[in-house]
């Protein structure tokens, strides 16, 4: 009921020039991480999908990435470093919209929320360096199933 300032070209602009800029790579992530967010156990750490797309658009870089692993491990290693700070402190950062940014797509994130989301992440990017570290194949997949679910990188 509330006018909400926001400009949708500018996002699809951005996201455009992102993912042409990753090679492709902004667009899958954004969809492995929020499959990932949608698996976590709780509702409170879920956060809104354009929050996850805008910690994405600020972690993941602006070249490719070698592989999808690499990216989900640099954005989930991003996010923990970036607001690592602010857990516990009972607020949220403002997280400047990457397609409007006078807008924080933070606005209406609880701190328990982020400090529920920021957990995960946490162990999230300790399982996915693992995993990405993991020379024996069998036991990389297993560890990749573990944070994805079984629908990601099926046996050969």
């Amino acid at each position: 009921k509330l006018w909400v300032s926001s400009h949708p070209k500018g996002q699809i602009e951005f996201a455009t020039k992102r993912n042409a800029a990753t090679g492709g790579f902004y667009v899958q992530t954004v969809k492995i991480m929020k499959h990932w967010r949608d698996r976590l156990p709780t509702a409170p750490a879920r956060p809104k999908s354009y929050v996850l797309e805008t910690l994405v658009a600020e972690t993941i870089g602006t070249a490719p990435p070698p592989s999808h692993g690499a990216a989900a491990v640099k954005v989930l290693e991003a996010i923990w470093s970036r607001y690592s700070a602010w857990v516990g402190c009972g607020t949220v950062p403002k997280i400047p919209d990457p397609g409007y940014p006078a807008v924080s797509v933070t606005k209406r994130w609880e701190s328990a929320e982020f400090d529920a989301f920021m957990s995960r992440v946490q162990a999230a990017a300790v399982a996915a360096r693992r995993a990405w570290e993991e020379t024996d194949h069998a036991r990389s997949v297993a560890l990749w199933r573990g944070l994805f679910g079984n629908d990601f990188a099926p046996t050969p």
